[in-house]
This record gives C-alpha cells, structure tokens and sequence, in this order.
C-alpha cells in the first residue's frame, strides 16, 4: 500500500502524544536524551545502507553537485526557517494556550522538513516504507517527550502530517510508471545520503543545510538519460 508508511508515522504520532501527556514525566531527562541519540544513529545506518544501493557513482556526484547548487541559489533551508518561525509566532506567541502551541511545534517537526519529503517519496516511488518506519520511531520519542511538558496537543498533529505524506506518496506513485528502474534507484541512493546527514544533525555532529541539498533527488531524472546517450 503507497499510503502504509504515512499510516504508520500518523499512528506513532497518536500513540505518543497519548503517552507522553500521561506518563512522560517518569522519563528522566538523560534517558529521553540517550534514546534520541540512538535514533539518530540508526538513521545514520539507514542512510549508508540505502547510499550503497547507488548503481552508477557518476550520477549520484553529479546529481549531488546541480542540487545543491539549485538548493544553495534559492536558499530553500533558510526559506523553511524563516517560514518555521513566522508560523511558531503567529499560532503560538506569548499567551497562547500549551495546546496551541504543542500542535504547531509538533507539525513543524513532524510534517515539514526533508524527512517527511524523502519518506514519502520512497514509499510512493518503490513501495520503500523504511525511511517512514524509521521517521515514525523518531516521531514518537519526539513527541512524547514535547507532550509530556505542553499536554496533548501534539497528537494532534497526526492529522496534517497523514494528509501530507499520504499526498506525496500517492502524487510520487502515479510518477513513477514513467521512471526507469535506475532513476528510481539513483533517486532513493541521493535521498539516504540526506537521511544520512539528517542523522548526523540529530547527532549534533554536523549541521548540514539538508533542505538545500534536497533538490539533489530529482536531479537523476534528468542526469542518467543525458549520460546514457554517450
């Protein structure tokens, strides 16, 4: 099912929105901190098992390079933070109820950003629902741990997140047909390099601008023909 791996991202949502806002504050703070390190190690893993599927090296450097060159022209992370931070101050500023401001600070993690893109993308374009299995895990640790100090409200955002991971997949399905075997392949290795940064942000290890890369998975549709013709 196309939709399964956003089904399942909206369920961890639900469940751990209900848990955390009843029994979060039993989870010592270091513990809650451990176990997002972990996570994000994980998704790490998922990242360098997927980047090794890459079939053709030339085609990921190259769609890598133009993708990022197009990310870092329009600047698409800075266009995220500024957008992220006009809709933290219009639905949740000073005054607001802790469930006001729980729904939106959990949407803004959980449905936007390039997880939720490459997830979905997955899902709809090979029927791949790791990435959302993993996203889903990290999704719940999240939001248990916001709903166990802001209350329910971040369960809530289950419901803009299904509508739009389901959206994505399902446009990425009907694409799909149209799309070679390769290019799929080559899409999905340049979208686990990206889960792979995505982990190592988490980590705080680095701080890649992975919203400005993002445009790298859509380079190989049009990179692989160009190169098959020589």
């Amino acid at each position: 099912m196309v939709i399964w791996g956003a089904i399942v991202n909206a369920l961890s949502v639900l469940l751990g929105g209900w848990l955390g806002s009843s029994m979060g504050h039993l989870l010592l703070e270091r513990t809650r901190k451990g176990i997002m390190t972990a996570i994000s190690l994980a998704i790490v893993f998922i990242g360098v098992q997927g980047a090794l599927e890459t079939e053709n090296l030339i085609v990921m450097i190259l769609s890598l390079v133009f993708g990022t060159l197009i990310g870092e022209s329009l600047d698409f992370e800075g266009k995220f933070n500024q957008f992220a931070h006009q809709l933290q101050d219009r639905f949740a500023g000073d005054g607001e109820s802790t469930f006001q401001e729980a729904f939106v600070s959990s949407t803004l993690f959980v449905a936007v950003g390039a997880m939720a893109i490459i997830g979905s993308l997955q899902s709809g374009l090979s029927l791949n629902h790791s990435t959302m299995y993993a996203k889903s895990i990290l999704d719940f640790v999240f939001i248990f741990v916001l709903s166990s100090t802001l209350g329910i409200g971040g369960a809530f955002s289950a419901v803009p997140l299904f509508i739009y991971e389901a959206a994505l997949a399902i446009v990425a399905s009907f694409v799909a047909p149209f799309l070679s075997t390769a290019v799929t392949s080559e899409i999905g290795a340049v979208g686990s390099l990206l889960i792979m940064g995505l982990g190592f942000n988490l980590m705080q290890v680095t701080d890649i601008k992975v919203m400005n890369i993002a445009p790298s998975m859509f380079m190989p549709i049009l990179i692989l023909p160009i190169l098959t013709m020589f």
